[in-house]
């Protein structure tokens, strides 16, 4: 009997013994809904209230919002204004009257029962229940407003430009932005005129002007002839520059200049200017009239240096005494021409 009560009391021991050293698994956060102080083991199991939120509760106690909004409470808003009914004032509609679940009327929506009204609808500008009087485009009840042809009140109409009572078009302006015509005359064009001819210069064959030969901005002109390079102008006298082979021009009362021109008279085969007043230098155009074989500037006011072109005229002797020419002189002219020089004024 002895020896059985010792292998019961061993039993209880050994068995006592192994249910202390078993682990229990559960939650170990205790920010979970479902935390187990006792738990010795953590087995992934931790349920927060974010998971409850997402299944539709709003606390670990798995309770929900009720209808004034309280989580877990037990409160109600039967009119689903969003206003609990134990602090509503009105559990229900209001009427248009205002009053609570009433059933006054106010048609017109002007804050004032039908009932107790004045006038269901409005007045018009004559203070007429539902009259038809209206206050017109001037600010008048009853009037017909702006007259036809006008654009405002006062009785103005409306310029070229739109413009109720406006002046128009600027004077000098081509329309009502302030453009102006340009020298094409084209409004708020850019186009140039240069040489006002009356054809813009992106279409004009010739911006300048024509000589007389046709060519664009060349420099024939006109002769006194009426021609082009025709006829030659000297001492106030037109010249055939063709036909003219002799000018006989002695004691003529000539003065001033010889004119650089007079190379033009290129047939000139005789050229008489003795006894005259001219005054000033030879040109050196002179050279140019190589047809000549007879040349004399005798008894002039000639002076300053003969120019060395002389000596490519046609006349290999040309006669110049009797002038106030300086040297040095050229070959061609003859030592007796020179002998009779007056040179008091060459330096």
């Amino acid at each position: 009997m002895k020896t059985l009560i010792k292998i019961l009391c061993l039993s209880v021991l050994w068995f006592s013994c192994e249910d202390q050293n078993q682990d229990i698994h559960g939650c170990l956060d205790s920010q979970a809904c479902n935390y187990n102080p006792d738990t010795t083991l953590d087995n992934n199991s931790c349920i927060y209230l974010e998971d409850k939120i997402e299944q539709g509760y709003c606390s670990c106690d798995n309770d929900v919002y009720d209808d004034c909004g309280v989580c877990g409470g037990d409160g109600v808003d039967t009119d689903n204004d969003g206003i609990c009914d134990d602090v509503d004032d009105c559990v229900g509609e209001y009427d248009e009257c205002g009053d609570c679940n009433g059933d006054g009327v106010d048609a017109d929506n002007d804050g004032i029962c039908d009932d107790v009204d004045d006038c269901v609808g409005e007045y018009d500008c004559e203070e007429i229940c539902n009259g038809d009087a209206v206050i017109d485009e001037c600010g008048e009840c009853g009037g017909d407003g702006i007259d036809e042809g006008d654009c405002d009140c006062d009785g103005n109409v409306e310029d070229e430009c739109g413009e109720c009572g406006g002046d128009g078009i600027d004077e000098g302006d081509c329309d009502c932005d302030g453009n102006v015509l340009d020298d094409c005359g084209v409004c708020g064009g850019e186009g140039e005129d240069e040489d006002e001819d009356g054809i813009c210069d992106d279409v004009d064959d010739c911006v300048g002007e024509y000589d007389c030969t046709g060519e664009c901005n060349g420099d024939a002109i006109e002769d006194c002839g009426g021609g082009c390079e025709e006829y030659v102008e000297l001492w106030g006298e037109c010249y055939n520059i063709s036909a003219t082979i002799e000018l006989n021009l002695n004691y003529s009362n000539l003065t001033g200049e010889i004119p650089s021109e007079i190379e033009n008279l290129t047939n000139l085969q005789r050229l008489y200017l003795r006894g005259n007043q001219l005054t000033g230098e030879i040109p050196s155009e002179i050279g140019n009239l190589t047809n000549l074989w007879f040349l004399n500037l005798d008894y002039n006011q000639l002076s300053g240096v003969i120019p060395e072109e002389i000596c490519n005229q046609g006349d290999s002797t040309p006669s110049v005494s009797h002038n106030k020419l300086c040297p040095p002189y050229p070959s061609c002219i003859s030592q007796e021409d020179i002998d009779t020089q007056d040179t008091s004024n060459c330096p």
